[in-house]
């Protein structure tokens, strides 16, 4: 099965994606981990939701935003709702975990925060960074 990139970036985004490196808190934000920017495609799969939602495509292309040791910041095309679960197939490996939160950006791109409950291969360095 081929999938499409049906994500529509704003250009303030585009541009945040090419930053490299650490990450700093926003103002009133509380990390329990440091957040690392990167930037790589994935595959997401929608495995599962306990509450009743629209119907959603279960497998999509996202862009991984940022990683940390506790979860993934991406973005994707279509709203997702906390405590989903989803499972990110990655060049190194796959990560299990439930959406944490979600903030939509722009029709059609919503940014998505993860948090990891299991690796099934380390992913540590599927981020590459300059």
């Amino acid at each position: 099965m081929s999938l499409t990139m049906k994500i529509q970036l704003t250009p303030d985004l585009k541009k945040s994606l090419d930053e490299r490196g650490s990450s700093a808190p926003f103002l009133f934000e509380a990390r329990s981990a440091a957040r690392f920017r990167c930037y790589a495609t994935a595959t997401a799969k929608l495995l599962r939701s306990k509450m009743s939602v629209p119907k959603q495509e279960v497998d999509s292309l996202v862009i991984v935003k940022d990683v940390s040791r506790t979860g993934v910041g991406l973005i994707c095309h279509q709203q997702w709702f906390p405590s989903q679960e989803i499972e990110l197939s990655l060049a190194t490996g796959k990560i299990r975990g439930h959406v944490a939160r979600v903030r939509r950006i722009a029709p059609s791109c919503y940014e998505v925060g993860i948090e990891i409950a299991k690796f099934e291969q380390p992913a540590a360095s599927f981020c590459e960074t300059k």
